[in-house]
Order: C-alpha cells, then sequence, then structure tokens
C-alpha cells in the first residue's frame, strides 16, 4: 500500500495550453536541424570505429542505461574490448574524461558510474562531445574494437553504425508530443533512422495482439527489427553494514527516487503487499545536505519498528557515496535492482542482429 506520495515534482497539467505554442516552435527548430543533416548542409562524420547507439525520441525513463549493460557486456563476450561512451549527465566535469576506479558520480555522472561500476573489465569515457570522445577512446584503448554510446540518438554529428532506439511500452513515442508539452525530442518520424527498435518495461507476457497493434502504428518498419523487453525487480541489496534482507509485509518503508518514471517500481512494490512513503525528486537529483534532511525527518516519521530506505541502483550509488550519514542515523538503505528479460524470440532475434554486427566489426581488423 502507497502512503501519500512526498513528492517534489509539480503537476504542470494548468500548463498544456501555454506549452502547445512552445512545442510548436521546438518541433520547428529539430525538424529544421535534421533536414540540414539530412541534405548535407551540416556534417555527420562516421567514425573509424564501429558504434553502436542506444538511444530514445522520448526524454527520460525508457531504460537506456541497464539496455546499454546487457549490449555492451554481450559484445565484449562475442567480440572482444569494446568500450562504452557517455555525456555523463548531471556530472560536475567537463570535456573528455576516462573512468578510473576512483570516479564518483561528480564526476562521471550517476548514470554512467553505475555502468562503470558493474562493468569494470570495460573502459567507459565521458564526454559532450561525442565526436572528440570516440577519438580520445580509440587513442586511449587502440584496442577495442567497438563502441556502444549511452544516449546520442540526437547527436547527429556523429553517424553511428547500428542505431538502436527504445520507447517506453506505457509511452510510445507514437503516442507523445513534442517538449515541452510532452517528452519527444524531436518529431515521431525520427524513428525511421534507426536499425532496431525496442518497447521497454512491457508486460512479461506480452500478448501477440499487442505486438501487432505497436508494429502497425510503425507499419513501414521492418518487424524483425522490432523487439520487446522487460523490466524485473530482484530482491534487495542493503548498504554494508546493514544485515542484508528481505521486505516484509509488517514493516514501513521510504522510497527514495530521482529518476524519470518510477511507475514499474511503485507496482512491484504495491504487488509485494508493502506499506511505504515516497519522496520523488527530479531526474539527476542533487542530494545535497537539504534533501539529505528530508530524508531523514520522512525517515524519524515511519510507524514501525522494521523500517529502511529504498532506492534505485541510479540513486543509491549517489546516496551511498555519504555511508556515514545512514550509519550514524541507523537508516537501513537498500536498492531494489532489476534485470532486463526478453521472451525467447526477441532475446534470438537481437543476438542475431549483435552477432551480425559483430562479424561486420571483425571484417574491419
Amino acid at each position: 500500500m502507497k502512503l501519500p506520495s512526498l513528492s517534489r515534482i509539480p503537476d504542470q497539467v494548468w500548463l498544456r495550453p501555454f506549452l502547445w505554442p512552445l512545442s510548436q516552435g521546438y518541433g520547428l527548430v529539430t525538424f529544421l536541424r535534421n533536414l540540414a543533416y539530412d541534405r548535407g548542409w551540416l556534417k555527420s562524420h562516421v567514425p573509424d570505429l564501429p558504434l553502436v547507439c542506444i538511444g530514445n525520441i522520448n526524454a527520460g525513463g525508457s531504460g537506456k542505461t541497464p539496455h546499454t549493460e546487457l549490449v555492451a557486456a554481450y559484445l565484449y563476450e562475442v567480440l572482444g574490448p569494446v568500450a562504452i561512451l557517455s555525456r555523463g549527465y548531471g556530472r560536475q566535469s567537463r570535456g573528455f574524461h576516462l573512468a578510473s576506479p576512483t570516479d564518483g558520480p561528480d564526476i562521471l555522472g550517476d548514470e554512467a558510474h553505475m555502468l562503470h561500476a558493474k562493468l569494470p573489465f570495460i573502459p567507459l569515457a565521458v564526454c559532450e562531445d561525442r565526436l572528440k570522445g570516440i577519438e580520445q577512446l580509440q587513442a586511449a584503448h587502440p584496442e577495442i574494437k567497438a563502441v556502444i554510446m549511452d544516449d546520442g540518438f540526437q547527436h547527429r554529428r556523429v553517424r553511428p553504425h547500428w542505431n538502436i532506439v527504445l520507447s517506453d511500452y506505457g509511452k510510445p513515442f507514437f503516442d507523445d508530443a513534442l517538449l515541452p508539452l510532452g517528452g519527444l525530442r524531436e518529431y515521431q518520424s525520427a524513428y525511421r533512422r534507426a536499425d532496431m527498435i525496442i518497447f521497454t518495461k512491457c508486460p512479461p507476457s506480452i500478448r501477440l495482439y499487442d505486438r501487432k497493434y505497436y508494429g502497425g502504428r510503425i507499419a513501414d518498419f521492418p518487424a524483425e527489427r522490432i523487439l520487446y523487453s522487460s523490466l524485473i525487480h530482484l530482491d534487495p541489496i542493503f548498504m554494508e553494514p546493514f544485515e542484508q534482507d528481505l521486505l516484509k509485509p509488517e514493516g514501513h518503508y521510504l522510497l527514495v527516487t530521482g529518476i524519470a518514471n518510477t511507475d514499474l517500481l511503485c507496482e512491484h512494490l504495491n504487488n509485494s503487499g508493502l506499506i511505504y512513503k515516497h519522496l520523488a525528486y527530479p531526474d539527476h537529483v542533487d542530494y545535497s545536505q537539504e534533501v539529505l534532511t528530508e530524508i531523514q525527518v520522512a525517515f524519524a516519521n515511519l510507524h514501525s519498528p522494521i523500517k529502511a530506505i529504498l532506492t534505485t541502483e541510479k540513486d543509491f550509488v549517489k546516496l551511498a557515496s555519504n555511508p556515514m550519514f545512514f550509519i550514524q542515523n541507523r537508516m537501513p538503505l537498500a536498492y531494489i535492482p532489476i534485470e532486463i528479460d526478453f521472451q525467447e524470440r526477441d532475446r534470438k532475434q537481437l543476438q542475431v542482429h549483435l552477432n551480425n554486427f559483430a562479424e561486420k566489426c571483425r571484417e574491419r581488423y
């Protein structure tokens, strides 16, 4: 059961009539920019190093980071040395930076830091200029055979060899509006630049009818390149030195999030029969002392001897960077891991496409 949310994200429904003209102006700018690249008035560079881009058309919440992890790990196994390039959104550093074991979210950004922590054997760099980032990555690691670019579909100065576009199954791009009225970064027709589309966060047993409906909305896109993935929530992992434990129905929990979309996480907790309050912050929130104090007060107001703070893995890397705050205040902190899953037909299709990409990479070396 979810208790009243303590959300810090404002409700902007009343602003929609005023946002419509802004979204039209934004759409015109993106249309002209794409036209300039399509006609060659602005130059797109094809890097020497094979490049996979994992991006989206909607802003935020489609699962780019876990899918980047999945693709990078698979290509590492079948191809050999690969690297990851991220913009490093939310970091305090600037320019090109090659990740090291001592770097935190302030240097890499929360999502890039999480990727580096989970795949330490794969070189990772952050850079706003993706072309420069690829060149410097290759100079630092001449052994790499491909680069996986996390979130770069709109960065048209670089032309990837393989474009994977993700879209939230519950909020598909073909039913969305342009920013700031909706979440579209560019017009819906941009999907035609993709080589593969993955609808993410699908029901684990997605029906054939739904597959046909989604495929029919983009009927000019090859059906064998439209895949569907699901997101599975696993048992929580507690920060040391707190004891590892399962969540209990009699407990009271504080959910703290700073991500774009918490719907599936809240649904998971609701289906687990848990009682919790939700502190919902904007995506890439800075967990300042003021925010930590809000968390401490909210935790103190939980009325149960069994209580803990729950969060996402992305938020955990930032919260756990201040471990003594939670230890001294006796506030157990845990994150809910997630796992990307595909039905057998989609898993095989993804492997076929990634194997084909790996084979083309081998032909270059």
